[in-house]
């Protein structure tokens, strides 16, 4: 448990430890910020896509989704 490790540094001796830890967390969660944003960004646009399809044309979204699914399958 992250918070838990961080505990017991609370006697005041273990800053830099702390300092570290924390800015382990902290990278970790702007890589994952970033991962999600990019992850918005696509949707978004496939989202959008799908409005703007008419007819017989498959709907993208859908497609993209297949597609990723045939690639974690080969």
């Amino acid at each position: 448990d992250e918070i838990g490790g961080l505990l017991t540094l609370q006697d005041g001796t273990h800053c830099d430890e702390a300092r570290v830890l924390g800015g382990q967390k902290l990278a970790k969660v702007r890589e994952k910020i970033s991962s999600l944003r990019r992850i918005e960004r696509t949707l978004e646009g496939l989202v959008q896509a799908c409005c703007t399809e008419q007819g017989d044309v498959k709907c993208p979204l859908i497609t993209s989704l297949y597609k990723g699914v045939e690639e974690n399958t080969s």
